[in-house]
């Protein structure tokens, strides 16, 4: 029995998200101000408080039905994270590529390795390590943000999560084709679907770049009303993957590296997303936290707490050795590693989409990746603040000291 079914009327959906908003722009401000962490795990925090897991102040049923505003604010971020990936500095530099290469590949394989002491199907350790390869871009992207982060090291560090985040997707469309291939769907849906997902998204990516190239939109003198626009084609990117099946991560994180290399000086987002941005991520972090559920970590075992250990030492190890041929400086590619550990939303949401492909398949992956998120949905936001920290890159804004 949840504590608002005592009150002597019924408060209804909206009410709900308002006390839970309220709750989470308050606990964001007490983590920010007495214990010095990142805003993000407060709200995470109120999420999972208020959520059916703890207290049930609010359904589970509302993070279906608020889908579309965590869509549109992991979209958002994500498009952003895109639109600053300069991709002229890999032309330049090919060895950030195979620095994200090694990364990647070396935290696919040890998962995949690992995941092999237990007994799961091959399909299964494919997708749980593909996921695992991604570094959250929500986290990442608010993190710099809250810390004006600004550097090398910050560079590199969005650069090779907009690239793993891009590589985890394509693996896990391969991972999707091999479970096709598992449950005797056919060679040609087992090419064809994943085929269809990757290219028509990279497809609707090119069309929303395009479209907002000849629109000439970054010459508007107005802030407010670019943004707007960024709103709106965020949304309209993120509608369309939706309702064609497409990757709506892949969609508007291409969408927004396209646009980049079109438009070499495009200034995209206000100082912290603006207010309507801003409103989206409370919302999606939230959100996240309402879904996630204590539980998952028992659940998950001893393969939740093993994969975070194996993907960090791998994350770690691969940033390290591979970024100094790229010509990142040691101290600052030791901490590079750190920073590439969150996990977030988009993991989340590619562990809910593969486990929806068949009624049978999916609750061990959901099991060991939320198990996983949670624990990494608090220690994530840390580990990437110290990073960016500790390597001289975080510029605290007036008034603020350093930690």
């Amino acid at each position: 029995m949840n504590a608002l079914s005592s009150l002597p009327f019924e408060i209804d959906v909206f009410g709900r998200v308002a006390l839970l908003l309220i709750v989470a722009i308050a606990s964001a401000e007490a983590c920010e101000r007495w214990l010095r962490l990142p805003r993000l795990i407060g709200y995470v925090l109120a999420g999972l408080l208020l959520g059916p897991a703890v207290l049930a102040w609010v359904p589970p049923s509302i993070t279906g039905d608020l889908r579309p505003l965590m869509l549109l604010g992991l979209g958002l971020l994500l498009f952003e994270l895109g639109s600053r990936v300069d991709l002229r500095w890999l032309r330049h530099n090919p060895m950030l590529i195979v620095s994200s290469l090694v990364e990647s590949g070396l935290t696919f394989g040890a998962i995949y390795l690992f995941l092999g002491w237990f007994d799961l199907a091959t399909v299964t350790r494919m997708a749980v390590a593909a996921i695992a390869v991604s570094t959250s871009p929500a986290v990442v992207m608010r993190i710099v943000a809250e810390n004006n982060a600004r550097g090398q090291m910050t560079e590199r560090l969005m650069l090779m999560t907009a690239l793993n985040s891009l590589y985890a997707i394509l693996l896990l469309k391969i991972s999707v084709g091999m479970v096709h291939l598992d449950r005797n769907a056919g060679l040609l849906q087992a090419i064809a679907h994943p085929a269809y997902v990757a290219f028509g998204s990279f497809l609707l990516a090119a069309a929303l770049a395009y479209g907002m190239h000849l629109a000439r939109f970054s010459h508007l003198k107005r802030e407010s009303e670019r943004f707007t626009l960024v709103i709106a084609v965020v949304l309209l990117g993120t509608t369309l993957a939706d309702r064609l099946g497409l990757s709506v991560p892949m969609a508007l994180l291409c969408g927004g590296m396209i646009l980049r290399s079109l438009s070499q000086r495009l200034h995209l987002f206000p100082e912290h997303f603006g207010a309507a941005g801003a409103l989206l991520v409370i919302v999606l972090f939230t959100l996240t936290g309402v879904a996630l559920d204590p539980r998952h970590v028992v659940a998950g075992g001893l393969m939740s707490i093993g994969l975070l250990l194996i993907r960090g030492l791998a994350k770690y190890c691969g940033a390290y050795i591979s970024a100094g041929y790229g010509g990142l400086a040691p101290s600052k590619a030791a901490w590079l590693g750190v920073a590439l550990l969150p996990m977030s939303s988009l993991a989340v949401l590619q562990a809910h989409e593969v486990a929806g492909l068949y009624a049978d398949f999916g609750d061990e992956i959901l099991a060991i990746v939320l198990g996983a998120v949670l624990i990494m949905e608090l220690v994530g936001p840390v580990a990437t603040q110290l990073a960016l920290r500790r390597s001289g890159e975080a510029m605290p804004t007036p008034g603020e000291r350093e930690v």
